[in-house]
């Protein structure tokens, strides 16, 4: 990986992905990945090669949809993909919402999970997290996050509806108003990293301070370019247990 002055996550050349040293500390295959790759397909054999990816259609709810082969055309509804078969890479597409990726020390399961204001709204973090319990036996307390580039507070501003539904759902903290600014801006990576807290996770173990989506050029970000369809594809890969 290479170190880069002034961004968090750093980027893993070989792949043209963005990391989080949490989860490569923990052995989990995984990356936030929006250079140099044709498509998701390529993107995915690059960082994790042999692994069919699983993504969902994403409605902006609280689905979670349990990986299970299905290619493009056969996808759930879904904003959180969760597994703990290794032969799979779980993913998530963003612009702007956050990219959130799960990982269980004790089972190996894993969550991308798709958290817009709307996800943050509804509890998408935390239905992912209880799905990883209750299907794979995770335990919240041995698992480690990654939330990866996203609106931040110093460009997303809201209006009232929105800020009220996110503090309404436990993020308040989320919620920033800037002196003289008419209207408040929302940090959703802070909302992401409350909720994941909420749901059982040490702040100790949730790396929450990724590059701004709309003010790095090198990520797609709906809000500084309306007109662009591209978007960032995150992925993590089930690993083995490390119990701890």
């Amino acid at each position: 990986m290479i170190a880069e002055p002034g961004v968090p996550f750093p980027l893993d050349a070989a792949t043209w992905s963005r990391t989080s040293r949490l989860l490569c500390g923990a052995g989990f295959t995984h990356g936030f990945c929006c250079h140099g790759r044709p498509d998701d397909a390529a993107t995915c054999n690059a960082l994790a090669p042999g692994r069919v990816l699983q993504q969902a259609r994403q409605v902006h709810g609280r689905m979670v949809a349990r990986a299970g082969g299905w290619n493009a055309d056969g996808s759930p509804e879904a904003d959180a993909v969760i597994s703990a078969d290794p032969s799979y890479a779980c993913a998530v597409r963003t612009a702007d919402c956050a990219p959130v990726l799960v990982a269980c020390r004790t089972t190996g399961a894993v969550a991308a999970i798709h958290a817009g204001w709307r996800g943050i709204a509804c509890g998408v973090i935390a239905a992912a997290v209880d799905a990883m319990v209750s299907n794979f036996g995770a335990v919240p307390g041995t698992m480690v996050a990654a939330v990866g580039p996203c609106a931040r507070a110093r460009r997303y501003e809201v209006g009232e509806e929105v800020a009220c539904a996110v503090a309404d759902a436990g993020c308040a903290d989320a919620v920033i108003r800037h002196s003289g600014a008419a209207r408040p801006f929302l940090d959703v990576a802070r909302a992401a990293a409350i909720q994941l807290a909420a749901s059982g996770l040490s702040p100790m173990r949730i790396d929450a301070d990724p590059p701004c989506s709309i003010e790095s050029p090198w990520c797609p970000s709906h809000r500084r370019d309306p007109a662009r369809r591209d978007r960032m594809l995150s992925l993590i890969v089930p690993g083995l247990p490390t119990n701890g």
